[in-house]
């Protein structure tokens, strides 16, 4: 199972814009697992919809997509680890988990990690430290437009990516390999150790 973390402003809709569009283009089993962290006693981990809605109305639009799973987990601060493990757990016999928590992918090892950034909007923060840590960045007004994913700009933190995470970020936003290649080389990033030669 790929896990695939998205970060951003907590007090916009860009994360989960980004997720519903995620799942659309994957023609595979995905699973959403929406992460909240909290002041409360106990781990929740639900699948009950009319739960999810009450806890934590911005799940809806992942609710009315093809999403083969979704959870909603609440944690207290102090159980994250545990809560994220549990959780993540529930979606091992999926090909993709789409994870949106700003602090507890601070927990977790993501294959990828997509930042939604809102320019216009200071970060807390957790959404600052997941910045930090983003494999790609794309911008949120880019994703209030209805166009083709694979028209977005991606842009790409560091100047070189491995192979597995071109190929990961190709399947996601529905590139080819060769197009998501000359991309790479038309912004300078070196794809490493591709030892089966789709980015050359």
């Amino acid at each position: 199972m790929e896990i695939i973390a998205i970060t951003g402003d907590e007090k916009t809709d860009g994360r989960t814009k980004l997720g519903v569009r995620l799942i659309e283009n994957l023609r595979c089993n995905v699973g959403i697992l929406k992460a909240v962290t909290d002041n409360v006693k106990d781990i929740m981990i639900t699948d009950e919809r009319e739960i999810m809605r009450a806890e934590a109305p911005t799940i809806s639009p992942y609710l009315n997509s093809s999403a083969d799973k979704i959870l909603f987990m609440r944690t207290p601060k102090d159980k994250i680890k545990e809560a994220a493990t549990q959780a993540i757990d529930e979606f091992k016999d999926l090909d993709y988990l789409i994870f949106e928590g700003n602090k507890v992918v601070q927990y977790i090892s993501p294959g990828l990690i997509i930042h939604v950034n809102e320019p216009s909007n200071e970060l807390s923060e957790d959404a600052e430290k997941c910045k930090g840590r983003a494999d790609l960045i794309v911008d949120y007004y880019e994703l209030l437009d209805d166009s083709n994913l694979a028209d977005l700009k991606l842009n790409i933190v560091e100047d070189e990516i491995s192979c597995y995470r071109a190929q990961l970020i190709s399947d996601l936003f529905g590139l080819g390999y060769g197009e998501f290649g000359k991309k790479l080389d038309r912004e300078g990033i070196q794809v490493r150790r591709c030892q089966l030669g789709l980015f050359k």
